[in-house]
């Protein structure tokens, strides 16, 4: 947005500043939170931080599920993700995807209701 006036027709303004209002969760806190995370092509060790990263933004924007696209490849890294997702504290349970979601190639995680850990 541009605009364009004449600084003659300026005038100061007698409003007083706002008061800065104390900085709430909200600000320390990023919830960018995405509906799936993709990790195709990685290995174990480089995807479950990732997956665990997006876990947390989820539950912190209180997301009921997370769809983890691992691809469908040799099935290690499909094994490495249900078996870390089996142990986590955010995942109530996990499905592999339907069809119509990516099928074989994806992990939908369902989260637990209120688990701020």
């Amino acid at each position: 947005l541009k605009l364009a006036t004449d600084a003659k027709k300026l005038k100061k303004s007698d409003a007083r500043p706002k008061r800065k209002r104390s900085r709430s969760l909200d600000s320390y806190v990023s919830f960018d939170a995405k509906t799936s995370v993709d990790v195709r092509g990685k290995r174990a060790w480089e995807a479950i931080p990732e997956i665990e990263e997006a876990l947390v933004k989820a539950n912190a924007a209180n997301m009921r599920e997370l769809t983890i696209i691992h691809g469908k490849g040799t099935g290690r890294l499909k094994s490495a993700v249900r078996e870390y997702l089996s142990e986590c504290p955010y995942v109530e349970d996990f499905r592999g995807g339907e069809i119509t979601e990516g099928g074989d190639g994806v992990t939908v995680a369902k989260l637990r209701e209120g688990s701020y850990l």
